[in-house]
């Protein structure tokens, strides 16, 4: 069998929605077992014809099980709680943010052989800066900026909140 028309389109699309994360040359091999014999490249091309082409995936933190009851059970808590409690909660968070992201990964393509013409350069600690910001029922509060050396610790936290809360 050849790759065109509708049988393309069907075994292509229910072997990318059976497994979107393998690569193409993984995908041809399992499509050859199919009966569909067809080489990675034009398998490639015939994918970004269907508008689905190669990306890193997304990532975001893992929620165990236990976190996820965790937050639950947190919902479930506070779920009937009336207009007057929430007047009075004050959301917090802190992260890091890097000044020069070298945390992904750069997809390139080139010959064999080739492999130093094309280097990304990297740091091992990249400069980064610290915020610190909030909001509640009543609106949301101007981020905080924690200078170097400086530790969002409990004697921090309460300076800052003795300055944002009225």
């Amino acid at each position: 069998m050849t790759l065109n028309g509708r049988n393309a389109f069907c075994f292509t699309k229910d072997a990318i929605r059976r497994s979107p994360m393998k690569s193409s040359r993984k995908l041809k091999m399992g499509l050859g077992k199919s009966g569909l014999d067809i080489g990675a490249s034009t398998l490639r091309r015939h994918l970004k014809k269907m508008g689905l082409v190669s990306r890193f995936a997304a990532r975001k933190p893992l929620l165990t099980r236990r976190y996820r009851q965790l937050r639950l059970a947190f919902a479930k808590k506070y779920v009937n709680k009336g207009c007057e409690f929430w007047q009075k909660v004050l959301f917090t968070d802190e992260t890091r943010i890097a000044v020069q992201n070298d945390c992904g990964k750069l997809r390139v393509r080139r010959k064999t052989g080739e492999r130093l013409h094309f280097v990304t350069p990297t740091v091992k600690h990249p400069p980064a800066v610290m915020l610190w910001g909030s909001f509640s029922a009543n609106g949301v509060a101007r981020l905080r900026f924690l200078e170097k050396g400086e530790t969002c610790n409990s004697l921090w936290y309460l300076k800052v909140l003795n300055q944002q809360v009225r």
